[in-house]
């Protein structure tokens, strides 16, 4: 879900998790918090899917810096767009929700050209 605001059309990105009893929906968003929505299209979009293959090389946004990433397997299902990624910088594995604001493709030697 691209959740919007009056600073931009495509603030960050989320995952519903879960519908409140009043209708708005619990999104965690972009690997951070956890906020309740309310889904109005003045306050939120439409996001693709994203379902990266196995062994595919990335940079991400980790800590406010690109780091080089590869995806050891989608998720998938409940979990929405996240992915098991190995990170290159420190081996360590984690869980990241993969969007179309916080991650690209690596085209090139390294994520430290960002």
């Amino acid at each position: 879900l691209l959740l919007r605001s009056e600073r931009s059309p495509q603030e960050c990105c989320g995952t519903v998790h879960s519908t409140a009893p009043d209708g708005r929906v619990y999104v965690q968003v972009d690997n951070g918090r956890r906020l309740l929505v309310d889904p109005r299209p003045a306050n939120t979009a439409p996001a693709p899917d994203v379902r990266l293959s196995e062994g595919s090389r990335l940079v991400v946004l980790q800590g406010g810096a690109m780091v080089e990433a590869v995806v050891q397997r989608p998720l998938g299902g409940e979990n929405g767009n996240r992915h098991a990624v190995r990170i290159e910088l420190s081996g360590a594995t984690v869980d990241y929700d993969v969007n179309g604001l916080n991650h690209s493709a690596l085209r090139f030697d390294g994520g430290a050209l960002w």
